[in-house]
């Protein structure tokens, strides 16, 4: 393949990373997360579309960058700065999406595209650099990261590595003892460190679904409610909501059973709307589960037959 045709494919990656974070924003009828229609907390549509700009210009500053090794951690650092003084956003939308997304345009710099791009042997190598890279990297910009953007990440921690308040010790620490040591709880740190078993997982069903009605936001939407029926969202269960997280996925569950019968359509929709309804009152974000979702749409434009430079139809394959 020509440098011409390398470029148009890794600007199609790019551009849908980019694109998987507003899709998953704009996609309606979701469980208590940011839709095309209603807002959470400080976070609205406006601030995600206005996002992805910021994170396309952060992708392609990353494969520009001619610094050697990985900078995991500067660049979450540099796509949150970016985020928060944003005229348009003023907020972080996106810390789980960059810490998801930097590792696979890693993996792109050196990928081999000649028969195309397969999210799965992109997310294998993200994962791969990212472990094997991480322990040559200091943990202090990721932690300023952290600091910058919300002071629930500053409550004490008695793990093995520090938690934002202990300034001192924490510029001793590899990234890779804070990733390792996150993903026993954060899912996000689990999946990077884990081949994105999560996210293609996700990306997998999302795949099948879209197969049923070629509706991409109604696949986006089952796809959230079948994450939520196996996993327990990281930024709800660090409110405090341990019981509230526990039972989102018990409720999901019930849901996805129910939701391909045609006869208990209905109930579905009344459950998912109860349910959003219910944590919304009470400022719950399953936004854990949103980053993943996003990565997992943004695999799935990655991709769509016609559109994938690869001649085999993955459509047909999963």
């Amino acid at each position: 393949m020509d440098d011409a045709g390398q470029s148009s494919i890794t600007e199609y990656v790019i551009t849908s990373l980019a694109l998987g974070l507003v899709l998953e924003a704009l996609t309606p009828n979701k469980v208590s997360t940011v839709s095309y229609v209603k807002s959470i907390k400080n976070l609205n549509i406006y601030k995600f579309i206005a996002s992805t700009f910021v994170l396309y210009n952060v992708f392609k500053l990353i494969l520009n960058d001619a610094s050697p090794g990985m900078r995991f951690g500067y660049w979450i650092k540099e796509g949150v700065k970016a985020l928060i003084n944003h005229s348009a956003i003023g907020t972080n939308t996106s810390l789980g999406y960059l810490m998801l997304s930097i590792p696979i345009v890693y993996a792109l710099k050196d990928y081999e595209l000649t028969h195309g791009i397969n999210p799965y042997n992109l997310a294998v190598r993200a994962s791969t650099i990212l472990v094997s890279r991480a322990s040559d990297e200091d943990a202090s910009d990721f932690y300023e990261a952290l600091q910058l953007i919300n002071p629930s990440y500053a409550n004490s921690y008695a793990g093995s590595v520090p938690d934002l308040r202990n300034v001192i010790s924490r510029g001793r620490y590899r990234l890779s003892e804070v990733l390792m040591e996150s993903s026993y709880w954060d899912l996000i740190a689990y999946d990077i460190t884990h081949n994105y078993v999560l996210t293609l997982d996700a990306h997998y069903f999302m795949l099948r679904k879209l197969t049923e009605d070629f509706d991409l936001f109604r696949a986006v939407n089952k796809t959230q409610l079948f994450i939520l029926s196996r996993l327990v969202d990281s930024e709800v269960f660090k409110s405090g909501s341990v019981i509230s997280a526990l039972n989102i996925r018990a409720y999901c569950s019930i849901i996805i059973k129910l939701i391909n019968n045609y006869h208990y359509l209905e109930d579905c929709y009344q459950l998912t709307g109860k349910l959003d309804a219910e944590l919304r009152s009470r400022h719950l974000n399953t936004g854990t589960v949103a980053d993943i979702l996003a990565l997992a749409t943004s695999f799935t434009l990655i991709s769509l037959p016609g559109l994938n430079t690869s001649a085999e139809n993955p459509l047909v394959a999963v």
